[in-house]
């Protein structure tokens, strides 16, 4: 909460500022701390020449503005950038928007930055998140959450993953009960295992939550391509939990529809999963056979990036064989 003191110090410095220059200061509010000229131009609906003078203007005078080099667009798009003194100018102006032209910029800029970066939008997608749901635009909003997550756990990063992944699940909440909305939250739900998985635990009861809900939606859109990681998902939950039959149907499962997609990647996973269930029942003859002819479709080149939950395959199934080998004898 910032002091009546300092709001009120903070309102004189934007009061000196001319109508025009308090239009761009409010778009800039709206594009973030730091921000580039053609994303307040995109807002405002302006030419970026005309922008940068304005602000330019205001960073000559040391009033609220500092530059802050150049910012260059995938699209081509090259413009001054800028950044305010202090995170407080940036809270102060924003506070001023008023509510229904805060909702109009924020779907502005959220547009013109998802045309600049095309195909590279996903490297945005928290920025975009932010925009779009200020914007309400919570189809849009519900997507670049669902990117901002999966960004996070290629980085290692699933504290930050869970918050992005959870948040989209919250924002889903208020659209309609469509079969879109549907295959986000799949989506939502198959991202969120895996971290759930790394900072709470294996056998923990909301990694069951998490993929028993995803595996409901997969039986409401029909046979998607995303059962068969949720089935994994549950099997590494049970077979944790040492829930040992479970596990194993779950696992019958896996490779009946690994069978039925002709994939040797699902295969091998399948025959991993299973193979690891029946040799903590003891029947290890079964469980070498299961390790053999996943090992038999492992190709190093094909596979290696294919991991079940960070464990190579081609290694997890030579070190599952040999302790079955071992106690065989």
């Amino acid at each position: 909460k910032i002091p009546a003191g300092l709001r009120q110090f903070i309102e004189q410095q934007i009061g000196r500022a001319s109508p025009k220059e308090r239009e761009v200061l409010e778009a800039a509010s709206v594009v973030g701390m730091e921000f580039s000229a053609a994303a307040v131009a995109a807002a405002l609906e302006e030419e970026v020449e005309a922008v940068e003078q304005l602000c330019e203007a205001l960073a000559r005078r040391s009033q609220l503005l500092h530059a802050n080099g150049v910012s260059e667009w995938p699209d081509g798009t090259v413009a001054a950038g800028y950044r305010f003194l202090h995170a407080l100018y940036q809270d102060v102006v924003y506070a001023q928007v008023p509510a229904g032209r805060r909702i109009s910029l924020h779907r502005q800029v959220g547009k013109r930055l998802e045309t600049a970066y095309g195909t590279q939008a996903r490297e945005l997608a928290a920025e975009l998140a932010v925009h779009f749901e200020r914007g309400r635009d919570t189809r849009r909003a519900v997507q670049y959450l669902w990117q901002a997550g999966e960004n996070a756990i290629r980085r290692n990063a699933p504290q930050e993953a869970i918050l992005h992944l959870t948040k989209g699940l919250k924002v889903l909440e208020t659209r309609p009960d469509t079969q879109e909305r549907a295959q986000q939250e799949l989506m939502l739900q198959i991202s969120l295992g895996a971290p759930l998985m790394h900072t709470k635990g294996w056998g923990q009861p909301e990694v069951e939550r998490c993929y028993t809900r995803a595996r409901s939606l997969c039986q409401r859109l029909g046979e998607t391509p995303e059962l068969f990681p949720v089935l994994i998902g549950l099997w590494m939950f049970y077979n944790t939990r040492a829930e040992l039959q479970i596990a194993r149907e779950i696992g019958e499962q896996c490779l009946s529809l690994a069978q039925r997609q002709h994939d040797p990647a699902l295969l091998l996973a399948a025959y991993a999963a299973l193979g690891n269930t029946v040799f903590f029942q003891g029947e290890l003859v079964l469980a070498q056979e299961y390790f053999e002819q996943g090992l038999a479709l492992y190709d190093p080149q094909q596979h290696r990036s294919y991991a079940l939950y960070g464990i190579d395959l081609g290694v997890g199934g030579r070190g599952n064989a040999a302790f079955a080998l071992w106690l065989l004898g």
